[in-house]
């Protein structure tokens, strides 16, 4: 039994991509019906939001140039 519950967890992306996404859920739900501060003082600003993506795409290229490398 061990082993078929481990077979499964093979890539625990699969597992985490649900869970990942029901969070995201809630803190769109939690923003949304959030009431503690002013609606122009919440969220993120634009310039963390484009830092945190290029960090994101920083992370990914050398992930990516290693698997063309490697198809060679």
């Amino acid at each position: 039994m061990i082993h078929a519950i481990l077979h499964q967890m093979h890539d625990p992306l699969y597992a985490a991509m649900p869970v990942f996404l029901v969070f995201i859920a809630i803190e769109a739900v939690a923003y949304r019906f959030e009431r503690d501060e002013p609606t122009a003082g919440r969220g993120y600003s634009a310039i963390d939001s484009r830092t945190s993506i290029a960090m994101g795409f920083g992370a990914l290229t050398p992930g990516l140039a290693a698997e063309d490398s490697r198809c060679e």
